[in-house]
């Protein structure tokens, strides 16, 4: 039986069960080899790490993010997903992320339905306090927290966040100026919430200053975005300052939106020789869990080749020598896609008031660069006959002629919104004249 599992598991590993959801058979060989797996009286426990904010406390190194489960249409498939969270939770994780803007709004109440089943005591439970609405009044905190907790079917967070800060400014005047910080304190006190921290986005500046209230409001740990290519920028300094305020990082988007595990051939090989049988994906979650004040990386896994890769990441879990993250970084520096749009698909930006399918076009041509089908510079030139048909065909197939960039009007609402800070009418401006210049065989 263990010999035919583990058959199947490859098979979903190299893919085949990515596309469970095109046929009925594909998925009802997924269920009988989770349902499978659940027989198991006694399955591998991947790699926990201690939480510096609670002696004693074990936390998985990967940390489930809720916020890109499969769906069904606009619904999140709950068949599946909970398939999938059962897998996780038997080999080990214990760290469940939601929020209350991923999947429209639904994750928070599905992480309450499908980790209600569980001890309570043997979850780590995250959630945050949204920008707005939740700032917008010192009541409006107030009721968004209770029905957070409501939502996730739990008396307590176990860790909970600012969600998504970065202008100092904005959080002076409504986290501190409407007394919500000293509220969220309150609630902490009243143990509704074990540990209180912020997720960053933003610069140098911002984040000194609220490290700088590490000791007047308790801060216990800060989310960030980190990654290899984020090392290359600010990510490494961001990290080394939280580091200095002695506080522990998790970390969000290490695989950049998915970019860092959608390498190339030519990066796939190489990585394969280095490390047999450690993926892509492996390689960027190894790269962040190595660094000494790293303690979850999250990943919003929607397939079960997503789980099964990152489960057996973490399965005998070793941090990179310095030796293999000179490699790394090597391999990715020689082989990564030139021109590629900091889009991590988080969706924030959407929806659009004019349906412009942003994380879609952006993801698009970012693959296509990666996997150097736009030219040798990524724009358009140079370009073989067939890739120009492939391109044409997967921008009009995917994205429709009521959804594409050129149905941006330049209103600038989707600039406030994306915490990547990419300049997207900008970018989406860039796509229009790529789309051109492909259609003109190269010219313009």
């Amino acid at each position: 039986m263990e010999v035919t599992r583990r058959s199947l598991l490859d098979f979903a590993l190299r893919g085949g069960a990515a596309a469970c959801g095109l046929t009925a058979a594909r998925r009802m060989m997924l269920l009988d080899l989770l349902a499978e797996d659940a027989a198991d009286p006694a399955p591998f426990q991947i790699a926990r790490v201690e939480y510096a904010a609670e002696k004693g406390r074990m936390l998985s190194r990967l940390g489930f993010g809720m916020m890109r489960l499969p769906m069904k249409g606009k619904d999140i498939d709950e068949e599946l997903s909970g398939k999938l969270v059962d897998y996780a939770y038997r080999h080990g994780v214990n760290y469940f992320d939601t929020a209350w803007f991923y999947i429209g709004g639904k994750s928070q109440y599905y992480t309450g339905k499908v980790l209600e089943k569980y001890d309570r005591k043997s979850l780590f439970i995250v959630n945050k306090l949204p920008g707005n609405p939740g700032c917008r009044s010192l009541e409006k905190a107030k009721e968004t927290f209770a029905t957070q907790l409501k939502a996730c079917r739990t008396d307590y967070f176990d860790n909970y966040l600012c969600h998504a800060i970065g202008n100092w400014g904005a959080f002076k005047r409504g986290y501190l100026g409407l007394g919500i910080i000293d509220y969220l304190k309150s609630e902490r006190d009243k143990g509704r919430i074990r540990h209180l921290g912020f997720s960053f986005h933003g610069g140098k500046d911002d984040l000194r200053h609220f490290l700088d209230l590490k000791d007047q409001i308790g801060w216990e740990f800060v989310m960030l975005q980190l990654n290899a290519d984020d090392w290359k920028g600010d990510g490494r300094t961001f990290y080394e300052m939280v580091v200095e305020a002695g506080l522990p990082v998790m970390v969000m988007e290490p695989l950049h939106g998915g970019r860092l595990a959608k390498v190339n051939v030519g990066a796939r090989k190489k990585l394969e020789e280095l490390k047999p049988g450690l993926s892509p994906a492996g390689w960027a979650f190894r790269f962040v869990t190595s660094l000494k004040n790293v303690t979850v990386a999250l990943s919003g896994m929607s397939s079960m080749s997503d789980v099964i890769d990152n489960i057996n990441t973490f399965r005998d879990w070793k941090p990179l020598t310095d030796e293999e993250t000179k490699s790394y970084f090597d391999i990715c520096a020689k082989y990564q896609g030139k021109n590629l749009i900091p889009c991590t698909g988080c969706e924030y930006c959407i929806p659009c008031p004019h349906s412009v399918k942003i994380p879609e076009i952006f993801g698009l041509v970012n693959m296509m660069r990666i996997e150097g089908k736009l030219g040798p510079d990524g724009d358009g030139r140079g370009m073989s006959a067939a890739d120009r048909k492939k391109f044409l065909v997967m921008y009009k197939n995917k994205l429709g002629t009521h959804a594409d960039a050129s149905c941006c009007t330049s209103c600038g609402t989707c600039l406030e919104k994306c915490p990547q800070r990419v300049k997207i009418v900008e970018e989406l401006q860039n796509v229009v004249a790529l789309v051109d210049r492909v259609k003109k065989g190269g010219r313009g």
